[in-house]
């Protein structure tokens, strides 16, 4: 995983697969700079590129804690309705 700043006249898409590599975009900002008489948009943001396996390895943990959370609110749920009952 490598995370760089970047700077870019053009709005970052926020995700963008390749063949092996994966890129996330993330503090995407707008920047107003002025030449002369002229104003354009620019985009600060940071990028964070990642292999496939990482980003497949990503994705399985952040599946795995959001099931994990989703079971101890059902849990909690429970409790709460067996307690009004």
């Amino acid at each position: 995983m490598n995370i760089i700043i970047v700077r870019s006249a053009i709005k970052p898409k926020k995700i963008e697969i390749l063949k092996n590599k994966v890129f996330v975009s993330s503090n995407i900002t707008e920047v107003e700079k002025n030449f002369g008489d002229e104003t354009h948009t620019e985009y600060e943001y940071e990028l964070i590129e990642y292999s496939k396996d990482e980003y497949i390895k990503l994705l399985a943990q952040k599946n795995i804690e959001l099931e994990n959370s989703l079971t101890e609110t059902q849990l909690v749920l429970c409790e709460i309705y067996e307690g009004v009952l």
